[in-house]
């Protein structure tokens, strides 16, 4: 019984700090460098508490992809990375198709929240590897 007070304690604590962020979320695409900050509080308070090793293991790997999952989209300043299901939606738009127009690229990028440029390099990039 006291793993599961101490797991509800350690979520609350991560969600109110989210929480938070959440409202920054402006602030938080344009400084990448607050979610090392945020995570490595969040990592120390989850690694100090009495849970089990694959308990801590797997609230780590929760927050990190709620975060993605919110804030790791691309914005329009700053490098960012293409999420998983773009990548699989760029796939099976290469796979019917090495080339794309601008029209294309333009709509693919819209269908996958990226912009035209980042999908042009993909495609070029896949080209090259492709060879």
């Amino acid at each position: 019984m006291h793993i599961v007070s101490e797991m509800t304690k350690v979520c609350g604590e991560v969600t109110l700090i989210i929480s938070k962020k959440m409202g920054k979320r402006n602030a938080i695409t344009e400084d990448r460098t607050e979610f090392h900050n945020f995570f490595s509080k969040a990592a120390t308070n989850i690694l100090n508490t009495s849970l089990e090793p694959e308990q801590k293991k797997n609230l780590l790997k929760s927050i990190y992809s709620n975060y993605m999952e919110e804030f790791g989209k691309n914005t329009k300043s700053g490098k960012g990375s293409i999420s998983k299901s773009s990548k699989e939606l760029l796939e099976k738009v290469y796979a019917t198709k090495q080339w794309l127009t601008k029209e294309e690229r333009e709509l693919v990028a819209k269908r996958c929240q990226i912009t035209p440029l980042q999908v042009r390099i993909w495609f070029i990039n896949k080209r090259s590897r492709s060879k």
